[in-house]
Formats: structure tokens, C-alpha cells, sequence
């Protein structure tokens, strides 16, 4: 889902794409797709959002692929507080729509990932 690189010479993933990796210096990468799967790891509410839009959650999430690499979204959490630790996967939604036939802006939001059947039989058992 989110197109990255890693550093040839260290190694470390870079996200977003870089010249130049920010760890090591290096110039030399080959592609890394990163599913985007991860935790929010901080949150806050934006209660006061601009003209025309709803109040939403504001998430940090680190992804589960690439050590440290972070990204910020609007929660799909429709009502639901999110919570550090939460697991997250990404989803392509609307982000906000101009008036009368303006543009439509588009990106990722994360929403609270769903449990497989063995994650949720194993959580019965605790």
C-alpha cells in the first residue's frame, strides 16, 4: 500500500522516498512496499477543525514493517476513541470534499484492524 525504499548501505527503511537516506547518507535504494499494517502509538482529537469538516482523530502509527517508520492520519474509528497500542491498517476514503462541486480530496485513513479467527479464539482463552 505505501511505496518505500530501503538504504542499500544500511539497510534502514525510508518513508516517505528520499535522495538521500536520513540514517547513514547513502544514495542507493531498492524499492520496499510496506502494507501500511501498524499501532498508533500516539493520538489526539481535533475538535476545532476547519470550516465545514466534522470533529476527527488525529493518529501517529508506526508501521509493522521498517524500524521507526512513522506516519500521521485521520482515524476511521466512527465515534470510536482510538487507543496506544491499537492495531491499524490503512483505508483509501474521502478525506474532505470542497463546496459545490469543488474537489474531492482522497487518502488513507486507519482503521481498528479486524481479528483473524485464531486471534479471536485465543483472546477467549485469556
Amino acid at each position: 500500500m505505501f511505496d518505500a525504499e530501503e538504504c542499500v548501505k544500511c539497510g534502514r527503511t525510508v518513508f516517505p522516498k528520499r535522495m538521500v537516506c536520513p540514517h547513514c547518507g547513502g544514495t542507493d535504494f531498492n524499492r520496499k512496499m510496506l502494507s501500511g499494517a501498524g499501532k498508533i502509538i500516539s493520538f489526539t482529537n481535533v475538535t476545532n477543525p476547519p470550516s465545514g469538516e466534522r470533529p476527527y482523530h488525529l493518529v501517529l502509527v508506526e508501521f509493522e514493517e521498517g524500524e521507526g517508520v512513522r506516519v500521521f492520519g485521520q482515524s476511521e474509528a466512527d465515534g470510536e476513541e482510538p487507543e496506544e497500542g491499537m492495531d491499524v491498517t490503512p483505508i483509501f476514503r474521502i478525506l474532505r470534499k470542497e463546496a459545490d462541486g469543488g474537489i474531492i480530496h482522497y487518502s488513507y485513513k486507519f482503521a481498528k484492524a479486524e481479528k483473524t479467527e485464531a486471534e479471536k479464539k485465543e483472546g477467549g482463552l485469556k
